[in-house]
């Protein structure tokens, strides 16, 4: 009698449980689009405002010096290095690797500013009247998401950046330009995983997405309130509503463009996200 191999089983259960917790991520997912959190991954360049925003801002080159063959080596060891330590540990090493310093002006100020690890102001998010809702609370639990938006790095702008009238409505809309503290209207989030903490590239591109809904949102409400309730000069305009994130781990960095699409004849808004790039 010839014996059946004891790993069959064992692997189809394993395949079995893999395809239910994919599909399992993949519905927790669809459930924040419900709230206004982007899920989809439409093509960028299938829409000619975002795709000309995408050119400009991530795929045009720069005039700038490439990294010569010691810094490409030091960052590839670097990367290698940080694989397995803490997730604050990764996030600082390879921010700092891949985004430069800020940059100062003669007085030494500077223009652009990041914080680290700190939460959004509460219920930052496009809809408002999901902000108590417990099915909302389930959908961001169940695909890992916290309430309140606190990615691993923002950046944004320095108050030096506007003129005295221009800081006067900052400090008037403090939900809108201070999302994030200590910085003002923030346009980039970084969410680093390290395989030490079991993260995964879907985590920080869920994480993400999040922060990404949130500030979107604020730029809209920025747009609704300097139209003064004009339904002209509020048009939607996908472009200057976008922000971008990077999601990073030890073994890819995926660049990401999130904006809202709002339909002109009922007002309903659309959040999208898409993937520009891939490394």
């Amino acid at each position: 009698m010839s014996q059946s191999n004891p790993s069959t089983p064992r692997s189809t259960k394993s395949s079995t449980i893999t395809t239910s917790s994919t599909q399992s991520a993949r519905t927790s997912r669809k459930r924040l689009a419900t709230y206004g959190i982007p899920v989809d991954t439409i093509p960028w360049d299938r829409d000619e405002e975002i795709k000309s925003l995408v050119e400009e801002v991530i795929l045009q080159k720069r005039d700038s010096p490439g990294l010569s063959k010691d810094a490409q080596d030091r960052l590839i060891r670097t990367v290698r290095a940080v694989r397995d330590m803490p997730e604050s540990n990764v996030k600082l090493t390879l921010v700092d690797l891949i985004y430069p310093r800020p940059e100062y002006l003669e007085n030494g100020q500077t223009l652009l500013l990041r914080n680290h690890d700190v939460n959004f102001l509460p219920n930052a998010i496009p809809k408002p009247d999901a902000e108590d809702n417990p099915n909302f609370q389930a959908a961001l639990i169940a695909a890992g998401v916290s309430k309140n938006p606190k990615p691993g790095f923002a950046f944004g702008v320095s108050e030096k950046t506007f003129d005295r009238d221009q800081q006067y409505i900052n400090v008037l809309l403090p939900r809108i330009a201070s999302v994030s503290k200590d910085i003002l209207y923030p346009f980039l989030v970084v969410e680093g995983k390290s395989s030490a903490s079991g993260g995964t590239q879907y985590d920080a591109e869920n994480q993400a997405a999040r922060s990404g809904a949130a500030l979107v949102h604020t730029i809209e409400q920025l747009r609704a309130h300097a139209s003064g309730g004009n339904s002209v000069l509020n048009r939607s305009s996908k472009s200057q509503s976008a922000v971008f994130s990077n999601t990073v781990d030890p073994q890819s960095a995926h660049v990401w463009v999130y904006w809202c699409q709002t339909e002109e004849s009922t007002g309903t808004k659309t959040y999208h996200m898409s993937r520009a790039k891939k490394h």
